[in-house]
């Protein structure tokens, strides 16, 4: 019933200062396809299965990568010995907990959020500022967010779907080429959410400054 009243506006992105704390920039090897991860290192973000799927890979004779997590929590110490038992250090790398975690995302080749749940995160819109494309889980903002923005690659929240999404970046990184992130993109909708609340407060409640 109360449909019609109701508009949701999604965070912005700070452009500016998203751009400013990007720099300088870490570097990554330019022949390797290098995932990054900013987050809390808890149970939630499905850290852990995609270490394995990153294993899989390697024993299956995938090389060509580098993963970068940045952020500290609980499951720090599990996934650092998953690394090591599978033998991908040198691989999968800790930057640990940073303050500034833009440096990190600009240079990276794709930006990995492997969540078993999320609400909105607020890191999408942060990596398309930042020209990254985005490979995620299908959770519950995931279609709208990215797929439907064609700024990434949304893939079943699963193990399985992860393996899936990876390896075909592995084996054509040219399918990042398809994924077109433009800066008019940034903050489009939220404008436009923006805009209907404006509207609607006028209809509403008559002109007002």
């Amino acid at each position: 019933n109360l449909r019609s009243q109701c508009i949701t506006c999604e965070n912005f992105a700070d452009v500016e200062a998203v751009c400013q704390k990007s720099e300088p920039a870490v570097s990554y090897p330019a022949d390797k396809v290098n995932f990054v991860t900013v987050c809390r290192l808890g149970e939630e973000k499905g850290l852990l299965r995609t270490v394995e799927v990153f294993a899989e890979l390697y024993r299956d004779g995938h090389q060509n990568f580098t993963w970068t997590i940045v952020g500290g929590g609980p499951e720090e110490a599990c996934l650092r010995e998953a690394v090591v038992a599978n033998g991908l250090e040198g691989l999968i790398i800790f930057a640990g907990e940073r303050r500034n975690p833009y440096p990190y995302i600009k240079n990276a080749s794709v930006f990995l959020l492997p969540s078993i749940h999320e609400a909105a995160p607020m890191v999408f819109g942060e990596s398309i500022v930042l020209n990254v494309p985005i490979l995620t889980t299908n959770t519950c903002s995931a279609v709208e967010l990215v797929k439907d923005r064609n700024v990434g690659i949304v893939v079943d929240n699963s193990q399985e779907g992860i393996k899936a999404g990876v390896q075909k970046i592995l084996d054509d990184p040219s399918v990042l080429d398809e994924i077109i992130i433009s800066a008019d993109q940034i903050n489009k909708h939220a404008n436009q959410q923006v805009d209907a609340m404006v509207a609607l407060a006028r209809a509403t409640f008559g002109d007002f400054k």
